[in-house]
This record gives C-alpha cells, structure tokens and sequence, in this order.
C-alpha cells in the first residue's frame, strides 16, 4: 500500500482482518481525517462481486442516520474497492464492558442504536450482527452503529457456487433462527440488541459456551439465566425487558425494534416500563422438552457451514485487535456484519414513524391560482406571441443576484459588495436597504416569502437574515455558516441549509423557534420545498433526499449520478417533475423525463410556470422555454440583456414572466 489511496493520505493501519484492512487516512479535497476501508485482495476478482459491493456500499451511503456511521465515499483504485467513513475516535461499547453497568447508563447507551436499527428495519435493511465492539462512541459520546459492512457481499461471493445460503454474525449474539441458517426478519437484530443489553447490566453474556453449536444447544435447551442473578440491583421490570428480547421464539420477543426503542428510552429516564401481560407470559424462560430435533438441527447445519466453508468467529477464540480508533471497523470474515443487506421484511414486521403533533397547521395542496379573464397566460400554444412589455436598462446596477415578489411589482437583489436593496419596478424606485440597527448588510442572496410580506437574506459573514417588506424592519436572524435558504409555501416555515454541520434546520420565522433538524451524510448545495408544503428536497453533495417536512420522516433517497451532479433543485409535483443538471426527472419513480440538450447546463436558474407546464431555464442572455408534456423546446427568449440573466420568475397567476442580468437591467415579458 502506497502512501496515498485515491485522494486520500494514508496516516496509519488501525487494523486488519480477514475480510480488509482499515487505515486512517486525511481527505486532501474536504480537509478531514477519515477512515478507509479496503477490501482483502483475494475477495475481490469477479465482476459480479464488484458489482454488488458498489450496489450495497451505494445504499450504505444513503442511509440518513445520526446514530449509524457515514459512509462518506466509496470506489475503486486499481481495481481494489473501498469504503470511505467518519473517523471516530471515541472507542467502542466493547472497551466499556468489564463489570455490570447501571441499568439506566446502559439503556441510555442501547436507545438510540435501537432507534438506528428501526430506521434500517423501515428500509427493508436487517443489520445482522449487532454487538458492543460495532457501537462506536462519537466525541461527544453518542452511540453510533456500525458495521453495515461488507460480510453479506463477500459471503454471496464464497456461498453462491456451493450451497446457495450461508450464516454471517457473531454467535454469542446470533438469535437461535439466524445460527440455524433459517429465514430471518427484523426480529433477529431484537435478539442480538438484546444480548448485549444482557451483557451490559449482567456483567457477562448470558450464554456460556464458546462453540457455535453449544451455544444454539444452550438457547433452545436450557432457560436463560435471569440477569438478576448475576446483579441484584436490576429491577424485575427491567429483567422482564431482557426477557421480551431474548425469547428463543421470534414471535415471542417484541414484534419489532420501535417497540424495543421506547422500552429502552423509557428505561434510561428511570421509568418503570409496563409491558403487557401477554408479552411476559410468553417471554418468560422455561425448559424445552424437545431438545433431539433442535440437536439434529444444529448438526446438519453444523455440517452445511463447514461444506460450505463458512467460518464461525468465536471471541473466546479470536479476540478483535484493540481499537486504535475505528479498529472496529475491522472484521474477520465471520464476525463482520452484513452489508445492507436487502431482506424484505414480511408486512406484518414493517416499522413505521410515527409523527409527533405538528408546531404548525399541516398544508394542504392548493390549486395554483389562473389568470382572471381579460388576462392571457403564458401558455406552449401562444409563445410564439410573447414579447417585452417593460424593460428598465441597468436599473438595479450590478448585481449578484436577484428575486421577485410573486405579484412582480418588488425585486430584491443583493448588489456586488453592497448591502442589500429592495425594488419597486413600477415606480423604477429604490425603496431601502436590508440593515441591522441602520447598517448596510452585503447579502450573497435574498429571496420573498411567498406571501411577499417579507425578504430573507444570507448575509456575506454567515447566517439567514428576515426583515419585513413593508418597513424594513429586522424580524429574526438565525446565525451559521449558509449558502441555501427557502420558504414553506406557508411563509411561516423557513429552511437553512447549514454547509459545516451538513445539516438543514427549520426556522419558524413568527418565533425565531427551530423545529425540524435534518442530519445530512455531506454538504448540502440546496434546500428547497415541495409546492405543497408537505415535503423537503435536500440536495447534497452525494444524494438528493426528500423528508417530509413537519416529522422529520425520510421518504426517499435518489442516488442516480445523474441526479447528484445538480447544485439546486426546481420541482412542479402537478407534472410530477423536478429538474436538476440539466436534466428533467419523475418524482414519482425517480427516472429521466427528458434531457434539456443545451451548449450550457446545469442552467444558472430555471423555474416552472405556475401550473407547471411550462419549463424557463437562462442560458446566457438568452431564456429557453420547454412544454413539460414532452419536452419539446417551444421558444428562445431572446432579450436585450447585454449581460448575463441570472434571475427569473413567473407571477403567481401565470401571467408575465420577470427577468433580470447581472448589469441589473430586468425586462417584463407577456403574451400579445
């Protein structure tokens, strides 16, 4: 290994295993310590192996979690493939282990890693070895689940010729369905969080043997140890949670992780959990009597896995290497976790959020105002007879850029090394600039709410300013370092997009409140939200991903390269469209429209008409206008700007369309 792998600067070995090695690494293009994940040489070969490991580490990256590793990149040099990982230098859950901890100290450990693996259950994702050394601790001590690894690929690779079926995990934590090679669903990851919950308020595993096959015997055979034995001070109500998750029977465990969650969360704030009756009864431990057929089961797949050649990884018998950092990320090739792998969860098993009381009144789809009569649209069939009908030469003097109120009688603009300054294009006056406490502010931005009843800016030293149109006057201000900002159609909700934190944040403008934090995996390039006010589209640096907007529920991740290329986002959900490089794309199911074949895109800026008919995207001084229903390229705008347009907007009734160049002139157009 070389001392640089792709972009990265290899600073040290933290570990190695059976399956890769992971390094610490500085990434040169983000200025970052991270962690690389190489796989072993002598797994990697067929194309169909390659293949897989993009398709899975592609699904790892999208998984949208603060409390599973990111994955931050992932590729190929040489034709050796790699992951790329947040760096975390905390150690792991397994250096905490030694003696029993506090009941409450470990179910605050255990909530959020069972909230992680809820949000993976939701995505058809079974995890699959869950155990303490893949709960890494952040800097600030929070819990972070790893290793969505790569075992369940490499395990495809060496089972797929042999047997067609394989065992991956750890059998200390496996539940008895996975150590039988059975089917298994949501409720097996119960099973494993459970043992380690057992371990870390018993001070020992709940199983004592150390072969695969003795420990599958002393699950089905014999009744689980109470963990009060073993530690006195556990409350019964706390054992019988232990009980609930490490039944032998799934269908007598918790019926999925969300359940699971809120009796560890409730458990870490020192509340006396109640289950239901039902539910300790059948949890609770007892003798089987018939141990002769769970003892033939175990052989035969004792026999299956070794002539298959699939490997048990036993701690007793092969201890992980001692964290350097993230050594945990580093695996055998039968203690490694899988990969994402893509079980399909029965529909019985499939987890849920569910959305807390909204702080706002939930929108509802509007339909978009038409032109009164007397008033022609700016319509595919007539645009032919569109034509200026107002053009003010430099009136807004050079700017960066520029926004118009939705009736089009205001523009903002934010003059190069000026503050801010909001226009009255009917009277062609400068009615004021944006400033705090009588100072001019140099905005980067400035966009209307759509109401129009205000003007929200980013200031030029970091943060979201909002001042009222009417009078000037300074409403909130919400401080970090921003380059994308947008309002709800309610103009109450407004979104920053945060580029340090990676995260996007929802301001309720009337309070100054925040109330919606969205964590993201890199950068985010922009925000914008859906027409309807229900959804967030955030486009990242690595994925455009959509939230819905008042509960913080992930709905969809489009990952397509295509996609990932675009700098912002413009949709019209009433022609199910949204564009993004260059590109017009289905919401609906994620696929290309149609190209917009141009000698310039990504375009500076592109809107849709009202109705949505209409696509309008600059190119230069000039403006093209595509018909959404096939993409047919219907009129080039050809204006008199002698600079280049860097902003356009339709008025809310679909009647003109406002324009304006970086010299500041803005010209008016509407149809004869």
């Amino acid at each position: 290994m070389t001392q640089t792998f792709s972009r990265y600067e290899i600073l040290e070995k933290l570990g190695q295993g059976g399956m890769a090695t992971v390094y610490k690494a500085h990434d040169s293009r983000l200025g970052r310590n991270v962690a690389i994940k190489v796989i072993a040489s002598d797994t990697q070969g067929s194309q169909r192996f390659l293949k897989r490991f993009q398709q899975e580490a592609r699904a790892l990256a999208n998984l949208n979690h603060p409390n599973i590793v990111q994955v931050l990149d992932f590729g190929e040099e040489e034709g050796v493939p790699f992951l790329v990982m947040d760096y975390l230098p905390g150690g792991t859950l397994k250096d905490r282990l030694g003696k029993p901890l506090g009941w409450q100290e470990a179910a605050g450990f255990l909530a959020p890693v069972a909230r992680a693996l809820a949000y993976a259950h939701e995505r058809k994702i079974i995890h699959r070895d869950v155990k303490p050394s893949n709960i890494l601790f952040d800097t600030k001590g929070q819990p972070v689940l790893t290793d969505f690894g790569i075992a369940k690929v490499l395990e495809q690779e060496l089972t797929m010729d042999l047997t067609g079926t394989g065992v991956i995990g750890t059998p200390q934590y496996m539940s008895p369905e996975q150590g039988l090679g059975k089917s298994v669903d949501v409720r097996t990851d119960v099973y494993s969080l459970g043992v380690v919950l057992y371990e870390l308020i018993a001070g020992k595993k709940p199983f004592g043997e150390t072969t695969p096959i003795g420990i599958l015997l002393q699950q089905t055979r014999q009744p689980l140890t109470p963990p009060r034995q073993h530690n006195k001070d556990i409350p019964v109500s706390v054992e019988q949670i232990v009980f609930a998750a490490l039944s032998p029977k799934p269908e007598d465990r918790f019926p999925n992780m969300s359940a699971f969650a809120d009796a560890l969360e409730k458990m870490a704030q020192g509340e006396k959990v109640v289950l239901s009756k039902e539910l300790i009864r059948r949890s609770r431990p007892r003798h089987s009597h018939r141990t002769w057929p769970w003892f033939v089961a175990g052989l035969v797949v004792a026999g299956a896995l070794a002539a298959a050649g699939i490997l048990w990884s036993v701690a007793n018998q092969k201890p992980n290497p001692t964290p350097v950092s993230l050594a945990v990320l580093v695996d055998t090739v039968t203690a490694a976790a899988p990969l994402l792998t893509p079980t399909v969860l029965p529909p019985t098993q499939t987890e849920t959020l569910q959305p807390p009381t909204a702080t706002l009144p939930i929108p509802t789809e509007t339909a978009t105002a038409l032109p009164t009569p007397g008033i022609q649209a700016l319509l595919p069939e007539n645009a032919v007879r569109w034509k200026i009908i107002a053009q003010n030469d430099r009136l807004l003097g050079d700017i960066q850029s520029c926004a118009f109120a939705p009736d089009g009688k205001l523009a903002v603009t934010a003059p190069k090394g000026k503050a801010g300054e909001v226009w009255d294009l009917t009277s062609k006056t400068m009615l004021r600039n944006l400033t705090l406490s009588n100072t001019p502010l140099t905005v980067q931005k400035a966009v209307f709410s759509p109401d129009g009843s205000q003007v929200a800016g980013l200031v030029d030293y970091g943060g979201v300013w909002v001042w009222n149109v009417k009078d000037g006057a300074l409403l909130q201000s919400f401080y970090g370092k921003s380059r994308s900002m947008a309002y709800a159609p309610d103009s109450q909700r407004l979104a920053v997009g945060y580029y340090e934190d990676h995260k996007v944040k929802v301001w309720d403008v009337s309070n100054g409140q925040q109330i919606g934090d969205y964590l993201q995996r890199s950068t985010v390039e922009d925000v914008v939200f859906s027409p309807n006010g229900l959804n967030l589209w955030i486009n990242t640096s690595l994925s455009l991903n959509i939230w819905r907007a008042l509960d913080g529920t992930h709905i969809q991740t489009l990952d397509d390269p295509d996609v990932l290329n675009g700098s912002y986002t413009v949709l019209s959900e009433r022609q199910d469209l949204f564009y993004t490089n260059g590109s017009l794309w289905k919401i609906s199911d994620d696929t290309l429209a149609f190209t917009l074949s141009t000698a310039q895109d990504p375009f500076p800026c592109a809107v849709f008409s009202p109705d949505g008919g209409l696509f309008t995207a600059c190119v230069g001084g000039q403006v093209l206008v595509w018909e959404t229903a096939g993409g047919t390229l219907v009129r080039t705008l050809e204006t008199g700007f002698q600079a280049n347009t860097i902003a356009l907007a339709f008025t809310t009734d679909g009647s003109r369309l406002l324009l304006a160049a970086e010299d500041g002139t803005v010209e008016e157009w509407a149809a004869e």
